[in-house]
């Protein structure tokens, strides 16, 4: 199912990053058995603190270059991943670790949806950061800063890619 984006930023973005946020949409409301909502969206200057005590960090190479960040709180990143696992998760390695998979299956998604686009993009080992005000920057990209509401967490989605000449 293709996310269509009715007004505003997300109608706005180029192809390539709606369809990262349509599979992101769609494989997240796959994984949780829920209709995620989208927040409002904003373009992002390239460098600028992240909020979150918990981001996930996945890449794409290959046709399409960036990044793509997942920022929540540790109270969601441990609902998120107890959710995953299907059991109450107690331990941080555990969370990271379910975090870092659910990154990936997201990812494998957008690369999947990209393809579908004629875009080629291979997906990178995903990173789990912890702490807080986290710095993170992206030089030249455009930077899509949005969020999705689930019911066990409400988790912002930036997303900085571009395509690279071939």
């Amino acid at each position: 199912m293709t996310r269509t984006f009715d007004t505003g930023l997300l109608a706005q973005a180029p192809a390539h990053v709606r369809a990262i946020l349509s599979a992101t949409h769609e494989t997240l409301g796959l994984l949780f058995d829920a209709e995620p909502a989208f927040g409002q969206a904003k373009v992002c200057p390239a460098q600028m603190p992240r909020e979150h005590e918990v981001n996930v960090i996945v890449g794409f190479t290959g046709g399409i270059q960036g990044q793509m960040l997942f920022g929540m709180s540790r109270r969601e990143a441990i609902a998120m991943a107890s959710v995953l696992l299907m059991e109450d998760i107690t331990e941080w390695g555990m969370t990271a670790s379910g975090m870092a998979e659910i990154a990936n299956i997201v990812a494998g998604g957008c690369a999947t949806a990209l393809h579908q686009h004629g875009f080629v993009a291979n997906i990178t080992v995903p990173s789990v950061i912890a702490g807080e005000h986290v710095q993170i920057t992206w030089p030249n990209m455009f930077i899509l800063d949005t969020s999705l509401t689930l019911p066990c967490a409400t988790i912002g989605v930036a997303v900085g890619v571009k395509v690279n000449p071939q």
